[in-house]
């Protein structure tokens, strides 16, 4: 016999908890006679449910043994035990003392370590139900951080690299720095223009100005041969996210910042000058 794999069949299991057949039974115990291994298998399987049947055994309330002697104290007439009917004799056989099998010895404690089991299971089942919402949820919402996380390094990201483009203009030896301050009207105003004169690029700093009202722009301005000739509109969104590229020019003497009404003007509104530089 292959005895690891009759003990991995759970043949073993089911007899100890008496829910093998009558053949099946008188098949294990003869097994058990004949291959030692088999029975102290039997053995400590009894054991270990005897152990657990001890250790979660749900003992009566303090007040039923007083309750239960009331009882029998009230009793007019002595409990009689009832009458021991023997078995009857077949012809033939013969009859000795019942010796008690190995299922017959825990049968007593089998059903209320049974209904243990059953109690316990269903504690538990609760207990890890309530366990798996709470990580459940707590996974939910480290899902939701890490989406931010992941947002905010993007955003960190893009920033670092346009902070990286905007130090390689402001070091770019070709473009020259134009400081525009404000006036007696906005003192404190101040801009800063990065211009290359052989490219024609033009790249603006808003170091301090004000948000500008709803329904105005402010529109850059470059003053070539005296005339002013607009490099577009902007406002103030993305003021800290760095440098802004404007339009192209050549043959600038100066820059200057007014504020227009919104979508910009032809011609800049003096009255409404707030920063301006000389090349």
């Amino acid at each position: 016999m292959d005895i690891p794999q009759y003990i991995a069949s759970g043949v073993l299991e089911s007899y100890v908890l008496g829910l093998t057949s009558g053949q099946q039974s008188r098949e294990v115990e003869e097994n058990m006679g004949l291959y030692p291994e088999l029975d102290r298998f039997v053995g400590q399987y009894q054991k270990l449910l005897e152990d657990y049947a001890r250790l979660h055994e749900v003992k009566p309330p303090v007040e039923w043994k007083d309750q239960i002697w009331n009882v029998i104290r009230d009793q007019k007439q002595p409990v009689q035990p009832p009458e021991m009917v023997p078995p009857p004799v077949v012809a033939g056989e013969i009859q000795g003392p019942e010796i008690p099998s190995r299922r017959t010895r825990i049968q007593g404690w089998l059903a209320a370590a049974a209904t243990v089991l059953l109690m316990v299971s269903i504690v538990l089942n609760l207990h890890y139900r309530s366990r798996y919402t709470r990580v459940r949820s707590s996974y939910d919402q480290l899902i939701v951080s890490r989406n931010d996380l992941v947002t905010q390094n993007q955003v960190y990201q893009s920033r670092i690299s346009q902070l990286e483009s905007d130090m390689r203009v402001i070091h770019d030896p070709s473009l020259k720095p134009v400081v525009m301050e404000g006036g007696k009207s906005h003192p404190g105003m101040m801009a800063t223009i990065f211009w290359n004169p052989a490219t024609r690029s033009v790249f603006l700093a808003l170091n301090k100005l004000p948000e500008p009202p709803s329904g105005m722009q402010y529109q850059l301005w470059a003053i070539v041969d005296g005339k002013p000739v607009s490099l577009g509109v902007f406002g103030m969104e993305g003021a800290g996210a760095g440098l802004k590229q404007m339009g192209a020019i050549s043959g600038a003497q100066a820059f200057a910042i007014t504020l227009e009404k919104q979508g910009g003007s032809s011609r800049p509104t003096m009255a409404n000058l707030f920063v301006s530089g000389k090349v």
